[in-house]
């Protein structure tokens, strides 16, 4: 199934996004959000650098599907991880992120007429996925060799951090041309 593997890509690719407030930012940036329920009132500066616990896992998918004769078809997914035992490391000078791990993915594609159709990936496995990240306010990218993806962090303290990613992707599958807006939330606790 080529959607289930494209989706599996690119949640492995997002997982991996990593963050840390740039002492360079000029004065006009916007602080990293210290989420006042998860921050400790004597962390000045939380720091992301460290090793994080995975803990929550909601993805989001809306796909466009236009066939050679113009017909198109509507497919909207949504689900989660399960099982979660996936760590990652962020380092700074180089800013780099690595994995290790893994977990279960449960997603559903939404019917219309009746009940959600289930999919699972069991054991699904990451390792050492490296990416080279930037932030800029409460904006992170990621990059490496096959993707570029920006978000927005939503929380960040010593112990919690949360982001979600937004973004699209235009591919060909044979003559089908696919269209893809899918919506990652994830969040973190320091191990």
């Amino acid at each position: 199934m080529k959607k289930s593997t494209l989706l599996l890509f690119f949640l492995t690719t997002i997982l991996f996004i990593s963050c840390t407030k740039d002492n360079d930012d000029d004065n006009n940036s916007t602080p990293i959000i210290a989420d006042e329920e998860q921050n400790d009132p004597n962390d000045e500066d939380p720091s992301i650098v460290g090793t994080w616990n995975l803990t929550s896992l909601n993805f989001y998918l809306d796909e466009t599907e236009t066939y050679p004769n113009g017909n198109q078809a509507f497919l909207s997914a949504y689900g989660y991880g399960r099982n979660l035992d996936i760590q990652i490391t962020y380092s700074e000078n180089p800013n780099r992120s690595t994995d290790q791990g893994n977990c279960e993915l449960e997603w559903y594609i939404e019917n219309p007429y009746g009940d959600d159709y289930p999919f699972y990936e069991k054991e699904f496995r990451f390792t050492n996925f490296v990416g080279d990240w930037t932030i800029a306010s409460n904006d992170l990218t990621i990059v490496n060799d096959a993707i570029t993806i920006t978000g927005t962090i939503s929380s960040l303290s010593e112990t919690h951090l949360a982001y979600d990613m937004n973004w699209t992707e235009d591919y060909k599958e044979g003559d089908t041309q696919v269209h893809n807006d899918v919506r990652l939330e994830v969040e973190f606790i320091r191990q």
